[in-house]
């Protein structure tokens, strides 16, 4: 883990979607589900056609020097299935879960951590994390951003002048690229062209300054094959800090598959809505703990560590709770408390 921290030197949140279940579709689901559907519910067998679990979630990740982890992630639910009622019962979604686009989930992940104190200098993700509303969002949070945008994406370079990011990089000149080492791969060391090119600023929140808005381009060195960042801090700052801050959106990835592979979060085999979140809260919270233990590993104070691993723990109990047992958050919180402090006092008892 160490290899993808590496100059990451102010905390960052890395969003995304993916995923998480796919995979697991052929070995138990996928021999039930046409038995189900044929037996139970009387359907032809000809009209069944390809049946996959595909669940999709927004996550987020929280990023720093010392090491990074999944601190939150939310279930989307397609608008045709969040308008379908038989489709809303059998998968038990709550009456008050209604439609929400990828980039509204990942606010209210954003809007869940802020509220529970958790602070990043910087937001970094995908194309999908682009739009105005959201990055509108971030900068009334107090945060700058990196957020991937496509080569259609419009940005304007002057008064009355607005380009797609395309055709905006045509116009960096040859001496404003730079070769920069952006970390290690599978396939060794990951060489790539940077350039940025000031742009308008068109999501400035009321009452805000307009801040550094920049396009921030990166080009392969061997296909020239070209990717586009919008970017906003409140002050200029450096191309390496925005370069760092992109590339942290690896580190999304990396928690995705070790977290499929050390805890099980591909391996839930749910297909209700309450389950899915239970298992998820579960899968976390191990991860957290393990993603805190190597954090810490060098640190001489364990203490530290202890002291980390139990206020995560208290976090991710109390999720666990609203999720299984539909608790006010309150309920929530002192279930997660109680039930640590039972746990701390039967290790004691044993150690």
């Amino acid at each position: 883990m160490a290899r993808f921290t590496r100059g990451l030197t102010r905390e960052t949140y890395v969003l995304s979607f993916t995923s998480l279940f796919a995979d697991i579709s052929t070995e138990m689901l996928y021999p039930v589900l046409p038995i189900f559907v044929t037996e139970v519910l009387g359907a032809s067998a000809g009209t069944l056609g390809g049946i996959e679990l595909c669940q999709v979630a927004v996550t987020l990740t929280f990023a720093t020097s010392r090491g990074h982890a999944l601190i939150g992630r939310a279930l989307y639910l397609p608008e045709g299935c969040a308008a379908d009622e038989e489709h809303r019962e059998l998968a038990g979604v709550p009456e008050e879960v209604l439609f929400a686009t990828k980039p509204q989930l990942a606010g209210d992940l954003l809007d869940h951590a802020h509220g529970l104190g958790i602070r990043a200098a910087f937001v970094a993700g995908d194309e999908v994390y682009g739009g105005r509303q959201l990055r509108r969002s971030i900068r009334q949070r107090g945060m700058g951003y990196v957020l991937a945008v496509r080569a259609n994406h419009v940005v304007s370079i002057g008064p009355g002048r607005a380009v797609t990011a395309a055709a905006a990089a045509r116009l960096i000149p040859a001496r404003a690229w730079q070769r920069m080492r952006t970390g290690s791969g599978t396939k060794g060391t990951r060489h790539y062209g940077w350039a940025m090119l000031q742009v308008a600023s068109d999501d400035t929140p009321d009452g805000h300054g307009d801040g550094d808005s920049v396009l921030l381009v990166r080009r392969r060195r061997y296909t020239g094959t070209l990717s586009y960042y919008r970017c906003w801090t409140p002050g200029p700052v450096p191309l390496s800090k925005l370069i760092v801050t992109a590339s942290a959106r690896w580190r999304i990835e990396e928690d995705h598959q070790l977290s499929k592979q050390n805890t099980g979060l591909d391996a839930g085999q749910v297909i209700r809505w309450k389950s899915w979140h239970r298992w998820t809260a579960i899968c976390l919270l191990a991860y957290l703990y393990l993603a805190v233990a190597v954090a810490f590993r060098t640190a001489e104070d364990w203490r530290i560590l202890g002291i980390a691993v139990a206020f995560a723990a208290v976090l991710a109990l109390k999720e666990y709770a609203r999720a299984a047992f539909g608790m006010s958050t309150q309920g929530a919180t002192d279930f997660a408390r109680n039930l640590h402090a039972t746990v701390n006092s039967y290790s004691g008892m044993r150690a």
